[in-house]
């Protein structure tokens, strides 16, 4: 099957014997790469696109082990395309979706079928740090690196909840409860992962982890633009015509609505900071309402605390406040995502599914021309 093929070539990814002195994140790193273009090239038109990258192609001579110590010349992947092999992939792919107008249907239909669009969508969840909405939907393309690591973490918390009840029940039952928590350890112990260490190291290391965790933050940040851009290409084909039935349930299930959810709620420096995203998560939300079926996951789902409709509304009262503090303009006309926000959020007036098209339709429009 497609999964177990990606599996056996993520496991020796590198090449022979070097796969078991690979670390955990460098195996995780190349089974998503192989698991992708897996799903990549059963798309009608990727391969085409994908030969001619060369940083495609020198990723996936690495991945499978060819090497130019044979004495033939192979070629070597960017230093970008080698830290981030999945991002590599996305370039082909923004194309296919943009320019392939004789094959845009199949290629969507092959895209929802095939799993191309739950790899996407699990880059975007990676890129943001979002969980599916719904694992299970698409736990046949995800890393099992993640999916374990996610049930460890279930069942840490399981268990330390079990544990809390338990000492809770005791301390009832003796009375010997007694204030406040358990340090465990001196007051300065940092929790593993802050990147402030234990304590030591003083200001020089702070202001390295700071660097580095800025440009970790960067390199994210411009990922997460190529994503969106790709998942906005999927939603207006060339030509236009329907999408497959099933991009809802794909959508749904995906991190897609929690990471929508995210920017929506960016604060004005954000917006002017990172206009290029924005723009691009407005036209995701403008395409998606162009299509009757997707038009739900602009309104209120199940265990959703608010819709993107409602989300939306506020999103564009606070570019409105922002636009009229940087000149006056009026919100629907401005530039950039401001102005996508704003005309998007000051159509959200009529509510419901109609008004939820609508309101995305018409008001996101703006981003098209920002």
């Amino acid at each position: 099957g497609a999964g177990a093929g990606a599996g056996a070539a993520g496991a020796t990814a590198g090449g022979g014997s070097d796969a078991a002195e690979m670390s955990p994140e460098d195996k995780s790193k190349w089974w998503r790469f192989l698991r992708d273009l897996e799903s990549y090239l059963a798309m009608p038109g990727y391969a085409t696109s994908f030969i001619v990258n060369d940083d495609c192609m020198a990723l996936l001579l690495e991945a499978i082990g060819v090497r130019g110590d044979s004495g033939a010349e192979v070629p070597t992947p960017s230093p970008e395309a080698k830290l981030d092999p999945c991002g590599a992939l996305l370039s082909p792919l923004e194309h296919l979706f943009r320019e392939d107008v004789a094959n845009a249907v199949a290629v969507r239909e092959t895209a929802v079928s095939g799993g191309a669009l739950s790899c996407l969508l699990l880059r975007l969840g990676d890129a943001q740090a979002a969980e599916p909405r719904n694992p299970d939907f698409v736990a046949e393309y995800e890393d099992p690196l993640v999916r374990a690591e996610r049930e460890r973490i279930r069942a840490e918390k399981e268990a330390a909840a079990a544990a809390d009840e338990a000492s809770k029940r005791a301390e009832e039952e003796d009375g010997s409860g007694a204030p406040g928590g358990r340090r465990g350890r001196g007051a300065d112990y940092w929790a593993k992962g802050t990147g402030y260490g234990h304590g030591s190291g003083g200001r020089a290391s702070d202001e390295k982890a700071a660097a580095l965790f800025k440009k970790r933050a960067a390199a994210r940040l411009a990922r997460t633009t190529l994503l969106m851009r790709v998942v906005e290409a999927f939603l207006d084909p060339p030509g236009g015509g329907a999408l497959p039935a099933a991009t809802f349930s794909h959508f749904e299930a995906s991190c897609l609505v929690p990471v929508l959810e995210s920017f929506l709620r960016s604060s004005e420096l954000d917006i002017a900071q990172n206009a290029d995203l924005h723009c691009s998560v407005y036209r995701v939300i403008r395409n998606c309402s162009r299509h009757d079926a997707l038009v739900p996951v602009l309104e209120r789902l199940p265990s959703q605390h608010q819709s993107i409709q409602e989300l939306l509304d506020q999103a564009g009262t606070t570019a409105q406040e922002f636009l009229e503090m940087d000149g006056g303009l009026d919100a629907g006309h401005g530039h950039g995502a401001g102005g996508a926000a704003g005309g998007a959020g000051g159509a959200v007036a009529a509510g419901g599914a109609g008004g939820a098209a609508s309101a995305a339709h018409d008001g996101a429009g703006a981003a098209a021309s920002a």
